[in-house]
């Protein structure tokens, strides 16, 4: 009966999301999980990954409720994640901890969102704290860079630098740890040399995002020579690693002769418009926006606020807009079994 039941709320989970209704979905799913834990026991690997579905389903469904300004849902979503990643909840859970933090980054983007910089400042804190402290963070460059967007918004300028270096020096770190031509190694299976290769894309991506924000802190705080530097080293890293064509490139570029014609003015930034994606020049307004997390470390976006903020989106886009990614799905249940094999299945699955 328990099989059945399990089978029952994750049929149910699936429909509530067919429906776009979250919570409900969310909630099924915890009837699952309360299942699975009657029959297996907290250290069975699949009531673990059962769990870690879950957050990430949570994270997940809060991102596109956020894009779609259904804050209520997204920000229930959140809390349950949030909830569910407590240290006495499963404590065989072995990515609690980055997911934690991950779930931590999303609340921080949500009251960002919502307008509530303090709020957004304390969960950033608290994600930075776990990170620092356990060191099993999946996206740390990220979380600074977020962090030191806040301290901007709020005028803290030399916090905001901190920061950034923090995310800069992380991200050396992560080039230096694949080779010179990643994804080439021939000993490698091709999805694994093409996984290589996006992390790889991913890093420099966030590394020029880096650049370009330290110039825009440094600006600010009227170093304009060293900001200069950094623009300069967001383009020859843009260009050197990420292509001539690609799109975070060609606004780089397009920023470093801006700031080349206006060396004797006010120093500038270009920002998105919000309507066609056109680049203007316009007053020093603020540094790119990294979008919030789905618990597995890849991007999702939002939909940008009511102050012009660049998003960047994946590796491969800047948007304004919520866009609606297929490489963030989340797993749906295995298929359906018989009540014989339902419980073998349970009982020696493992993730």
């Amino acid at each position: 009966d328990n099989v059945l039941a399990i089978d029952r709320a994750e049929t149910d989970a699936e429909l509530f999301v067919a429906q776009q209704k979250y919570v409900m979905a969310a909630e099924s799913l915890e009837q699952a999980i309360s299942l699975r834990r009657k029959i297996l026991g907290d250290d069975q690997p699949d009531f673990v990954s059962a769990i870690e579905r879950y957050v990430v389903c949570c994270n997940f469904w809060a991102i596109r409720c956020l894009g779609r300004s259904h804050f209520t849902a997204s920000l229930e979503l959140l809390k349950k994640a949030e909830a569910m990643t407590e240290a006495e909840n499963v404590p065989s859970f072995r990515r609690r901890v980055s997911l934690r933090a991950a779930t931590l980054s999303n609340l921080c983007c949500y009251f960002r969102h919502r307008g509530k910089l303090n709020a957004a400042l304390q969960f950033a804190e608290k994600a930075l704290i776990i990170e620092q402290r356990f060191k099993e963070a999946e996206n740390p460059a990220r979380t600074h860079l977020n962090y030191a967007v806040l301290l901007s918004m709020m005028s803290r300028h030399k916090e905001a630098v901190e920061h950034i270096e923090s995310a800069i020096a992380i991200l050396h770190d992560e080039q230096r740890q694949v080779s010179d031509e990643p994804g080439g190694d021939q000993s490698l299976d091709p999805a694994s040399r093409a996984r290589m290769w996006q992390k790889y894309q991913d890093a420099v991506a966030v590394l020029v995002v880096a650049y370009y924000n330290m110039w825009v802190e440094l600006c600010r705080l009227s170093r304009r020579e060293a900001s200069v530097d950094c623009i300069v080293r967001a383009l020859s890293i843009a260009k050197e690693k990420l292509g001539l064509d690609h799109p975070l490139t060609i606004k780089m570029e397009e920023t470093f002769n801006a700031v080349q014609h206006q060396l004797s003015k006010a120093p500038v930034v270009h920002s998105m418009d919000t309507e066609s994606g056109v680049a203007e020049m316009n007053t020093l307004r603020g540094p790119i926006n990294l979008p919030p997390l789905d618990g597995r470390g890849l991007n999702g976006t939002i939909k940008a606020n009511a102050n012009p903020m660049s998003i960047l989106g994946d590796s491969n886009q800047i948007t304004l807009r919520y866009e609606y990614d297929p490489r963030l799905r989340p797993a749906k249940p295995g298929p359906k079994v018989s009540l014989e094999k339902g419980l073998a299945r349970l009982t020696v699955q493992e993730h």
